[in-house]
């Protein structure tokens, strides 16, 4: 089967996806933007800072090169909030 009729086939099946693009306004359950915010002015605003002041990458793995101090931040945060010492790791590795 090349891949034309692989197509059909799944067409006839009612398995062929297509993405449909519409202006409606609606609440999207089905993508991981559940709370709305990947077009929020703020987050934008404030991703465009965070790139300007880190980059757009670590660069390595956490426990190589890749613990930022964008990282450091967030996990002394999270741990000032949560009322505990900083003994939280978000950037686990698998080891």
């Amino acid at each position: 089967m090349n891949f034309s009729q692989h197509l059909a086939t799944l067409k006839t099946q009612h398995l062929y996806r297509q993405t449909k693009i519409t202006d409606a306004c609606c609440v999207d359950f089905c993508s991981n933007d559940y709370l709305g915010l990947k077009n929020h002015p703020q987050v934008i605003k404030s991703f465009k800072q965070g790139v300007d002041k880190f980059g757009v990458g670590a660069g390595a793995s956490h426990l190589i090169n890749g613990h930022t101090t964008a990282h450091q931040q967030l996990e002394e945060s999270l741990a000032d909030y949560v009322g505990t010492q900083k003994t939280l790791n978000l950037y686990h590795q698998g080891v």
